[in-house]
């Protein structure tokens, strides 16, 4: 759904704009934080959480869409 280079620049796979606006919230957070951390470590997941109390439940509900991607 996105990604964060090295660089720290941004990149979103359009059909984000399909998604429903709290999922749309945690992939921009999500991308947000790696410009702190860039890893999935527990600091970086920690960040999340901040941002994003329930991150575990979008996370999982957003794989649940992703035959948006295909």
């Amino acid at each position: 759904w996105g990604s964060c280079s090295r660089k720290g620049n941004l990149n979103f796979n359009y059909m984000i704009a399909a998604l429903p606006p709290a999922l749309m919230d945690y992939v921009i957070v999500h991308e947000l934080c790696h410009l702190s951390v860039f890893n999935h470590s527990p600091q970086f997941w920690t960040l999340v959480a901040q941002r994003v109390p329930n991150h575990r439940v979008l996370r999982a509900a957003l794989r649940g869409h992703g035959h948006l991607l295909r």
